[in-house]
């Protein structure tokens, strides 16, 4: 893989830049939503968690890595905010439940993302129904009143509706973007075939040879002839 258009780097090299610049960014918006709490408490009723666009960039580009990024935006949420030992364990456990994706991944081709939206869709969906469900059940152990902890985060908590449809939006506009919303190891075979392709035709060209009946008729005649 070409780099600066001159020197290489390996696939783990850009796998590494990759994952450190999402969760750089996870860091930041999860920082950024609880700040934000203080910046704009007269106004804000509301904060956006986008954990689930960024979880579900990873893991559709790197596979399990992003779910060892989403447990450690789940430590980090718990960790800025001071919660207790259940709170670890809840935002831990239900952010690695974004692992369904992986199987929703698995159960289609990858390349149906960036062709089909509504596959890319309904992985987003899967992701938010699985982090909110686990995350709902664990609440409702520690603090009791599952239909309680489900109504409010399947409603307006940081995960909550607004969380999955900013979710839908930014990866359903990301995948017109080429490589972004597909496996990078399935990307960059894709494009070495493609540059392959493009390179045959540049050199022999892609128009057919059209042959005249007697050119035809001779070149039949040798193949008779084998």
């Amino acid at each position: 893989m070409r780099k600066n258009g001159s020197k290489f780097i390996s696939i783990k090299q850009y796998r590494a830049g990759d994952l450190c610049i999402f969760t750089a960014l996870a860091a930041i918006t999860e920082l950024v939503c609880y700040f934000s709490r203080f910046w704009f408490s007269s106004a804000a009723i509301y904060t956006l968690n986008l954990m689930l666009p960024l979880i579900t960039l990873i893991i559709v580009r790197w596979g399990w890595w992003g779910v060892f990024v989403a447990v450690f935006e789940g430590v980090l949420y718990a960790a800025i905010r001071g919660g207790a030992w259940q709170t670890y364990i809840i935002m831990v456990v239900s952010n690695a439940a974004i692992a369904a994706e992986l199987l929703f991944i698995k159960l289609i081709k990858n390349e149906r993302l960036y062709k089909h939206w509504y596959w890319a869709f309904l992985l987003v969906l899967t992701g938010w129904v699985a982090v909110n469900f686990v995350r709902a059940g664990l609440s409702a152990i520690f603090y009791k009143d599952f239909v309680t902890q489900l109504a409010t985060m399947f409603g307006f908590s940081d995960g909550g509706l607004l969380a999955l449809v900013m979710g839908e939006i930014i990866i359903l506009v990301l995948r017109r973007l080429d490589g972004m919303v597909e496996n990078q190891k399935g990307y960059l075979l894709r494009l070495k075939k493609e540059r392959e392709e493009e390179a045959r035709r540049d050199t022999f060209g892609d128009e057919p040879i059209d042959l005249d009946d007697e050119t035809l008729s001779i070149l039949n005649k040798r193949t008779d002839d084998l």
